[in-house]
């Protein structure tokens, strides 16, 4: 049972050890000021003054610090701190700097224009209320409000993040705090209604997001309340950029696997064709452009190994410092020199490639089955990738029939060794494969799909069609080597107003990808 304070007890939670009385600090973290943070989204208010003005209200606040990389001007009331580089540990240092003199933090990033005053004084009275070390909102999409540490709990957090280099996040905070969730009393604000499947941050941090509070703005939505009002009015605002690109940078594949419908046209090894570095090179600027912070995966249909440059093009891709990088491979083709040289390039471009390799099965005979010969070589690049890159590279098993019986060994012998696998749902490409799935995932209510909501697939040649299901090409939306990326993602537009209206083509109706996501 959690015990509720008595009004003396919650005077004397404010209290010292000596009985002082300790006001408290509001912390916003402005490390990642860009372009977008000084857009005008209020007449004659500028995010910054909405930041700031929320700092104010903060209850029992006596001081608001902000955190830089670079000297701001700002009243002379407000405190800087200013780092070249902030990471976990100094985050947590400065945090114990301030708990000595305040008696709970307020913890913020300065690109949310629509903090609410009245959810974070909720947050705050139960925070003391029921004694909390740590007070966080659930089910609201982020920029909302703030997190509440207890000054009494931040040396423990310190010392989970000691020697972490690790730049710090969004949810840096919630992550150390894990390292030993039992230590902490956690207190949680619910949302009355889940807002975490629309998958939205109310921040001015990239192009996408600034875009989509613009649009909330224009639909009247400014706080906590009328965000729960109005966002189901305001659906077709929720269709910003594409945040997921898959590119097929080769037609070659080592592997013709039974399920992949992709097998028949694939190319020998050293019979297929290649995309062009510079050309690549010249999609990336674009896609850099148009949509900021978006996903690269490679290869859409074709084995990424098999590119004739392949360390070059990832190369190309990390190097635009705004993009991120997922290949998804099968594991053949590798050479370890190449993978140490790709390890080289991301250590240099700040960590940013993730793989996924495909396996299927733990039972050779079954792997052989599902996707032919290859088992020892994808086993042993799984296992080196693992090494080159700690906690950026997931095992992958399509869940179906033919391996639903080995599923749970495949599962245990992973889970000794990392926590990233993925068990995928089987893909019948809109009924031109054979039905092998095991149960049925998809939800009662059908929304939007996802991948017209955020993907964006690229053949070799440039075509776009409106999805990856789209096997034939039946409905191409443009070409990415002729058209604009912004015309193209806006053929794709009508799709998903005809699916918010509950209206879907042939080829929709027979999916159910719709309700899968991918980055």
């Amino acid at each position: 049972m959690v015990k509720e304070y008595t009004e003396k007890e919650l005077i004397q939670s404010r209290k010292t050890d000596d009985g002082t009385n300790m006001g408290n600090v509001a912390i916003i973290n402005l490390t990642n000021k860009n372009e977008y943070f000084d857009f005008s989204f209020f007449k004659g208010e500028t995010v910054l003054d909405r930041v700031l003005d929320f700092a104010g209200s903060l209850a029992d606040r006596e001081k608001t610090v902000v955190l830089l990389k670079e000297p701001m001007v700002l009243d002379s009331s407000i405190d800087q701190i200013v780092k070249e580089s902030w990471t976990e540990e100094i985050l947590f240092d400065v945090f114990r700097e301030l708990a000595g003199l305040y008696g709970h933090i307020f913890y913020f990033w300065g690109d949310y224009p629509l903090l609410d005053k009245t959810l974070a004084e909720k947050m705050y009275k139960n925070h003391l209320k029921y004694y909390a070390g740590y007070t966080f909102a659930d089910g609201y999409p982020r920029g909302l409000s703030p997190e509440i540490l207890r000054s009494s709990e931040i040396e423990m957090l310190y010392n989970l993040s000691r020697g972490s280099s690790k730049p710090i996040s969004r949810d840096t905070v919630f992550e150390i705090l894990q390292k030993d969730i039992n230590a902490f009393d956690i207190e949680t604000e619910i949302s009355p209604v889940d807002l975490r499947m629309y998958r939205i941050s109310l921040s001015c941090d990239t192009k996408r997001n600034s875009l989509q509070l613009k649009r909330f703005i224009e639909c009247g939505i400014e706080d906590r309340d009328s965000l729960l009002e109005k966002i189901e009015g305001c659906k077709e605002a929720l269709r910003t950029l594409p945040a997921y690109y898959q590119i097929q940078i080769t037609d070659s594949c080592p592997q013709r696997c039974s399920y992949c419908p992709f097998a028949a046209e694939a190319k020998e090894p050293g019979n297929g064709a290649s995309m062009d570095l510079k050309e690549y090179g010249s999609l990336l600027d674009r896609i850099a452009r148009f949509s900021d912070d978006a996903y690269i995966a490679l290869s859409a249909w074709g084995e990424p190994s098999l590119h004739e440059n392949i360390v070059g093009i990832i190369e190309e891709t990390v190097k635009r410092g705004s993009l991120k990088l997922i290949l998804e491979t099968s594991g053949l083709g590798w050479a370890d020199d190449d993978l140490q040289k790709i390890a080289g390039i991301n250590a240099k471009y700040g960590n940013r490639v993730e793989w996924i390799v495909s396996l299927d099965a733990l039972d050779k005979s079954v792997y052989e089955t599902l996707r032919g010969k290859g088992y020892d070589e994808a086993w042993r690049t799984a296992h080196r990738l693992m090494e080159l890159f700690p906690g950026k590279c997931w095992v992958q098993a399509v869940r179906m029939k033919e391996n639903e019986v080995n599923l749970e060994d495949f599962f245990r012998y992973w889970k000794e060794k990392t926590e990233n696998i993925i068990i995928q749902k089987y893909d019948w490409f809109c009924g031109t494969r054979e039905q092998k799935k095991i149960t049925d995932l998809s939800p009662l209510n059908r929304d939007p799909c996802w991948h017209n909501k955020r993907d964006m697939f690229i053949r070799i040649n440039g075509d776009v069609p409106l999805c990856r299901e789209d096997l034939s090409g039946s409905i191409l939306l443009g070409n990415v080597f002729k058209d604009d990326l912004e015309i193209i993602w806006a053929e794709g537009e009508k799709t998903y107003k005809d699916h918010l209206k509950g209206e879907y083509s042939p080829m929709c109706r027979k999916c159910d990808e719709y309700y899968t996501f991918n980055f």
